[in-house]
C-alpha cells in the first residue's frame, strides 16, 4: 500500500510532467500548423481563393499564440528567481501573468484553427 507522502509525490510528478507536455504541444501545435497553412496557401491559387482574410487571420492567431506562450515563458522564468529571493507578492503576480498568457496562447491557437476551417470550408464549397 502507499503512503500518503508517496501519493502525493507521486500526483506532483504527474501534475508537473503533464504541464510539460501541455506547453510543449501549445508551441508545437501552432508552429506545425502556421507552417502547413503557409505551405499550403503556397499550393492553392491564391487569385481564385475567396475571403483571403481568413487564411490572413489564421496565420495572424498561430504567430501571436506563439509569442504569447514566449512571454508566459519569460513570466514564469521571473516567478522561479523571485521564488528564490522568497518574494511571495512577485511569485504570484508572474504566475498569474503565466497563466492568462498561457490560456491567452491557447485561445488564439484555437481562434487560427478555426478561421483556417472556415477559409477551408469557403473555398472547399467554391470549387
Amino acid at each position: 500500500m502507499i503512503n500518503k507522502s508517496d501519493f502525493d509525490k507521486i500526483v506532483e510528478e504527474s501534475r508537473q510532467y503533464t504541464g510539460k507536455e501541455i506547453d510543449r504541444l501549445l508551441i508545437y501545435l501552432p508552429s506545425g500548423a502556421l507552417v502547413l497553412t503557409i505551405a499550403f496557401g503556397d499550393m492553392i491559387d491564391l487569385k481564385d481563393a475567396g475571403y483571403k482574410i481568413f487564411l490572413l487571420s489564421t496565420w495572424i492567431f498561430f504567430a501571436l499564440s506563439l509569442v504569447l506562450k514566449l512571454f508566459s515563458h519569460y513570466s514564469l522564468f521571473y516567478m522561479y528567481n523571485y521564488f528564490i529571493l522568497k518574494n511571495k507578492a512577485r511569485v504570484k503576480y508572474h504566475q498569474k501573468v503565466g497563466k492568462y498568457l498561457s490560456n491567452g496562447a491557447l485561445f488564439l491557437f484555437i481562434s487560427g484553427l478555426a478561421s483556417f476551417i472556415f477559409y477551408l470550408f469557403i473555398n472547399l464549397t467554391n470549387l
